[in-house]
């Protein structure tokens, strides 16, 4: 019967391990150290980085929300007004020289509109059909550019992002490149602060209100999510990018009192806002113009 072979570690194998044993715990400490001091203090680092460069770092991963669909001229139409709706929330609040808002039409029944990296701003059709009046889209869109402007998208995405190389393989240099070469269009979405959240609303409401001179529509969105027990689908839509405080919609209220602001009657849909809205709706769409 042969005789069995017993490797045994030498001396200079055992203290090779060692080493390697250190340098592998010194890295990894390492790792875990820049990505704790890179998301802590991301207010403040975000500032050194151009809009410019957000547009080229986002541009790959756009058609993962818009899925590269061609829009019909109606639907070209809706979004070439959107863009007019941000445009002008832009210029009241005075966004920088190198950042540019790009609104998207997504025509689809799902109630939610967001922002992400490069000032790409996201409305879907479902949120036309709720809202109904411009006032209403204007301050959602509002609220949007504005947390492109406080530059909350970027804050929020660079920490999701550095989790995500951090979670998928630490010292695995192969790994953290495939992370961000696939990122998912969750990662770019912005996930935001109550006090963000709030900055955002401050901003959007004055830029409302000095688009149409009242403070119609600034609450129109609240008016629709209150209470969520009553329409918690909805609600649920809306919270997947815009997380739920309750008393945002009494701070707005508050602020309206405050700076003694009229609420008028809101602006209308153009018409063929309406006639594209009612041409996609199966069995029509109720405008708030029939009778009950």
């Amino acid at each position: 019967m042969p005789e069995t072979y017993v490797h045994k570690i030498d001396a200079r194998e055992s203290a090779g391990i060692r080493r390697f044993t250190y340098w592998a715990a010194i890295t990894m400490a390492a790792a875990v150290g820049f990505a704790i001091i890179f998301i802590t203090t991301v207010d403040w680092w975000v500032d050194f980085i151009s809009h410019k460069s957000e547009r080229d770092f986002v541009r790959p991963y756009v058609g993962f929300f818009t899925d590269d669909r061609e829009l019909s001229e109606d639907e070209q139409a809706i979004q070439n007004w959107l863009q007019g709706l941000a445009d002008r929330a832009a210029a009241e609040q005075g966004l920088p020289e190198d950042a540019f808002i790009t609104v998207h039409y997504i025509p689809s029944g799902l109630v939610n509109a967001f922002a992400t990296l490069g000032g790409h701003v996201f409305v879907f059709g479902g949120l036309l059909e709720e809202l109904t009046n411009e006032n209403a889209i204007a301050m959602v869109i509002a609220h949007e550019v504005a947390h492109v402007n406080n530059r909350d998208v970027l804050e929020s995405v660079g920490r999701g992002v550095m989790l995500q190389v951090l979670f998928s393989g630490l010292g695995d240099v192969q790994s953290s490149s495939d992370a961000l070469s696939e990122l998912s269009g969750e990662a770019l979405l912005g996930v935001y602060s109550r006090d963000q959240e709030r900055d955002a609303d401050i901003d959007a409401a004055f830029s409302v209100v000095a688009v149409y001179g009242h403070a119609a529509g600034v609450t129109d969105l609240f008016d629709l999510l209150r209470p969520e027990e009553a329409n918690p689908e909805l609600y649920d839509e809306w919270l997947a990018t815009h997380p739920g405080h309750s008393e945002r919609y009494d701070y707005l209220q508050l602020l309206i009192t405050e700076n003694d602001w009229p609420v008028s009657e809101p602006a209308a849909y153009p018409a063929f806002v309406n006639i594209s809205l009612e041409a996609a709706a199966p069995g029509g769409r109720n405008t708030g113009d029939e009778q009950p």
